[in-house]
């Protein structure tokens, strides 16, 4: 009903009448948080709502949702009215993407904005463009520590070799794999340096089951430091460059 009425109205009237839409979308993520009116207007415009029954699970998609109604756990955490999960979904690199299910534990309702209708919304505002190309890069240097981190131990424990130990070269050809394939088909880490399976503390799935040291965090860093200064490198050039594999939203500055 909200839609029907908003169509009679100006972007700004729209913008205000639709606040309520967007509220818990600008209060969860980030790079929504200050978006205009006719912004806001015209994301509103895009959501659609979908119904679950309990016990139903919700597959991943790439939309970020709310909960308009009911209670849902994803990932060990309750998900009650006005929460909002799918943030990550600007990632196009889906090795950094979470694809947690949520399982509906009464009946429950979300609202979907999917990637389409924000790509096809930035495309008309620069400023809110500008916002979310910056999120892109800061929340994939995040996912991608982590995953490299995973990688560090993954290296540790079936090669006995650190990320200290390798050139430069090997380092970076590592991080690409890595961030392309995967820890499970990297040929560097199944391959090169692996041994033979034993008690290693990782799973058949190839996840650690305990997180990274300091040590090796900090062994994570370097590495990506030295990655991305090739990359302002490759900017300063004007050659175009990708995040982890994952481009950015526009190709328009």
């Amino acid at each position: 009903e909200h839609k029907a009425s908003a169509k009679h109205m100006s972007p700004m009237l729209q913008g205000e009448a639709m606040g309520s839409m967007m509220d818990n979308f600008r209060a969860s993520v980030s790079y929504l948080k200050a978006m205009s009116p006719e912004f806001a207007a015209a994301l509103a415009s895009s959501l659609h709502a979908t119904l679950y029954a309990p016990k139903e699970m919700v597959e991943p998609t790439r939309d970020i949702c709310t909960v308009r109604r009911g209670i849902g756990m994803r990932g060990g955490k309750v998900l009650a009215i006005g929460a909002v999960w799918g943030e990550d979904m600007i990632l196009d690199n889906e090795l950094l993407r979470n694809y947690a299910r949520v399982r509906c534990l009464c009946y429950f309702e979300a609202m979907h904005l999917p990637i389409r209708d924000l790509r096809a919304a930035l495309d008309l505002h620069p400023v809110e463009r500008s916002a979310v190309r910056w999120a892109v890069s800061r929340l994939a240097v995040m996912r991608g520590m982590l995953l490299l981190s995973a990688a560090s131990k993954f290296l540790r424990i079936r090669g006995g070799v650190r990320i200290s130990d390798l050139s430069d070269e090997q380092i970076l050809d590592l991080i690409a794999e890595v961030l392309k394939r995967g820890i499970d088909r990297s040929p560097t880490l199944r391959g090169e340096f692996a041994k033979p399976p034993s008690d290693t503390g990782v799973s058949s799935a190839g996840a650690p089951s305990k997180p990274a040291t300091a040590e090796e965090m900090q062994d994570i860093k370097s590495s990506l430091g030295r990655l991305l200064s090739e990359v302002q490198e490759l900017k300063s050039s004007r050659k175009p460059t990708t995040m982890f594999g994952a481009p950015l939203l526009s190709p328009r500055s």
